[in-house]
């Protein structure tokens, strides 16, 4: 081997170890902090409902990490659980939500940089199983933000075993694409007269016309206007559309606009923060 490709060599490894090494750490799960039993607050209810957090396309631990840090600082809730999957869709769970009040469960993807979002959808069927199998976690409340919002909603689409089985209370989206078939130029109204090219979008649609959940499901659209009606990385347009497919009989929608804040800061800006947890806890 000649100089030049033993050199070239070490440079391709040096930066396959430093890749390495920043994935390790961005799943490293978040700390975790009780609540404070003797600075319950007021304002807040506390209950035996946890919350899962559902991160998007290339989602880590700094996903959420603002979120629990200010909800263990402001005595909103606590992080009790982590679930890591690994690539293969082994399912690894540490913590428990048992006799916690307020629990977050810090959902983490090994590997979740995919063209699509379809193991991501089988993982988190298979999360809800788990939880309900082995630790007795039947009915919950979501956080979904970007791409973690659409995987749930495939989720409660495609199984019948997630519908009869899981109840979910309360489901915030945050910067959630449910049509990624229309652009930032299509107003919703606009939007609603094109043809529906999203093959996903269209997929979840008809799912959604036989959905039967065990019980009404109250759905919080939140999204961020930075400039000209997107939050730079989706198009309100596109999680406009989650109004097509949700149904009276199952469910309420509320939607809420942040406006001068971009896709990220959906998940980190307190505003944002004290909003969700209004939602959840008031």
């Amino acid at each position: 081997m000649s100089k030049l490709l033993k050199n070239l060599f070490k440079v391709l490894m040096g930066i396959l170890v430093i890749a390495l090494g920043v994935q390790l750490i961005l799943l490293i799960p978040s700390p975790q902090k009780a609540l404070r039993t003797n600075d319950l607050r007021n304002d807040i209810k506390y209950t035996d409902t946890p919350t899962i957090l559902i991160p998007g396309y290339g989602g880590s631990n700094y996903t959420y990490n603002k979120l629990i840090t200010y909800y263990e600082k402001e005595n909103f809730a606590q992080k009790t659980m982590t679930i890591h999957v690994t690539p293969t869709g082994k399912i690894h769970v540490s913590g428990t939500v048992k006799n916690k009040k307020n629990a977050l469960i810090q959902l983490l993807f090994d590997w979740n940089l995919g063209k699509t979002y379809d193991n991501q959808v089988k993982w988190t069927i298979k999360t809800f199983k788990v939880l309900a199998n082995q630790y007795g976690v039947h009915q919950l409340n979501v956080i979904g933000h970007s791409w973690g919002g659409t995987e749930f909603l495939h989720a409660l689409g495609q199984s019948r075993w997630v519908q009869r089985n899981m109840r979910f209370n309360k489901v915030v989206l945050m910067g959630t694409p449910v049509n990624e078939g229309v652009t930032v130029h299509d107003s919703y109204q606009e939007a609603q007269k094109e043809h529906l090219s999203d093959a996903e979008y269209r997929k979840l649609f008809k799912e959604y016309q036989t959905l039967a959940p065990i019980q009404k499901i109250h759905f919080y659209n939140v999204m961020a206007d930075y400039q000209n009606h997107t939050d730079t990385s989706v198009p309100n347009v596109q999680s406009e559309f989650l109004n097509n497919i949700l149904n009276a009989k199952w469910s309420i929608l509320n939607t809420k606009m942040f406006y001068g804040i971009k896709h990220s800061a959906l998940h980190q800006d307190e505003k944002v923060l004290n909003y969700v947890a209004k939602l959840l806890y008031d």
